[in-house]
């Protein structure tokens, strides 16, 4: 699901996304979480738990409508190699 997660991100960074001048990603999300976590076919419940995850390990700071990404080429390699939370 984190991959999937992943892909849906790198889908909207190329409308949505905008580099925040320190080597970071900004993306404002054209959709809500719910929206979210339908388009990449899993409940909310496990979508909140991805981005818990997510958070926590310091990959990107979800906010109601964006998501901050530090370090796009490492949150990026990672979401896509790591099957699910």
């Amino acid at each position: 699901m984190r991959s999937r997660l992943g892909h849906l991100l790198k889908s909207f960074r190329a409308s949505w996304g905008a580099e925040d001048g320190n080597g970071g990603l900004v993306i404002d999300l054209p959709v809500s979480n719910r929206d979210i976590a339908s388009l990449i076919e899993t409940r909310p419940e496990s979508l909140s738990r991805a981005i818990r995850k997510l958070r926590s390990d310091g990959l990107a700071e979800f906010n109601a409508r964006s998501v901050k990404i530090a370090d796009p080429s490492l949150f990026f390699a990672t979401v896509e190699t790591v099957g699910s939370c």
